[in-house]
């Protein structure tokens, strides 16, 4: 559990800040949880290190409280199964955990509370390799699970916009049934995330460089060079590259021009409490200047 300092910055209520402050979450002594096992390593060995300076504001924090207040509900809805089972198992000398929502007789449920964008192309692979990694711990202890689904709850879904677009989800909750693999797939993806992770939490130890985290970790959005026209508030065309954009120019005329929209590394700029000790995100923000 990450240690943080919980501020209030916006002067909400006591009684709401300290539910937020007071998160039963609580890995039972586990080395790395699933859910950390999804993030980068960089970022949890940094976390790890600096947990009692991470400060982050309650009013970032209301989602995630609101996620604590709809598990809570649909506990009552639970007659037979597991109800949030936290399940253990031994990876290369590390105790790895995972909890399940619900458990019914062989079917793995787990609910998100999240937005209509995040599933915009269906499934998220993150997901997917959650879901198989809390069957193999289930596996692992004794339990055999021959399904599992994402129940997705969507949080700013509008009834406007789905009459409007049918790419737009119709519904305000959608269900996703995960792809099963192999338990020789789901043990070699929990061995070799381990591994990563155990090399992160070494090599900071040990004062060597922390491996860096990959673009899709970073949530990298590649810069894009834009076709504009006058008068016109949305670009005509977006383009991967400069020269693409300056053919694609050559044969319009004066009314357009060529914008460029800078990349940016969506998690390290929103949405990683490590940012502030992370060399990479310091010298990301030293290039913006």
């Amino acid at each position: 559990m990450i240690d943080k300092i919980i501020t209030n910055r916006l002067g909400l209520p006591e009684p709401l800040v300290n539910a937020v402050r007071r998160d039963p979450y609580d890995s039972k002594g586990s080395d790395i949880t699933v859910t950390s096992l999804l993030k980068p390593p960089r970022a949890v060995a940094l976390e790890r290190e600096h947990r009692e300076e991470i400060v982050q504001d309650a009013s970032e924090m209301l989602w995630s409280l609101v996620g604590q207040i709809g598990h809570s509900i649909l506990e009552r809805a639970a007659v037979e199964g597991m109800v949030e089972r936290r399940l253990f198992a031994e990876v290369n000398g590390w105790k790895v955990s995972g909890q399940a929502d619900l458990i019914p007789p062989d079917l793995l449920i787990d609910y998100k509370f999240t937005t209509c964008w995040s599933c915009k192309n269906g499934l998220k692979p993150e997901w997917e390799q959650q879901l198989n990694a809390l069957r193999w711990l289930a596996h692992r202890n004794g339990i055999e699970l021959k399904s599992a689904q994402i129940i997705a709850l969507y949080r700013d879904w509008s009834k406007l916009e789905a009459r409007r677009s049918s790419d737009y989800p119709q519904h305000q909750v959608q269900v996703f049934d995960v792809p099963l693999w192999p338990m020789e797939k789901a043990a070699a993806w929990m061995m070799t995330r381990v591994c990563l992770h155990q090399n992160a939490k070494s090599a900071l130890e040990s004062g060597q460089a922390l491996p860096e985290c990959t673009s899709e970790e970073r949530w990298e959005k590649p810069a894009k060079w834009a076709i504009h026209k006058e008068g016109r508030e949305r670009a005509v065309k977006l383009h991967d590259t400069e020269s693409g954009a300056l053919a694609h120019l050559a044969t319009l005329d004066k009314k357009h021009r060529i914008e460029l929209r800078p990349g940016e590394q969506v998690r390290c700029e929103n949405y990683c409490n490590a940012a502030p000790w992370c060399s990479f995100f310091s010298e990301l923000k030293r290039d913006s200047k």
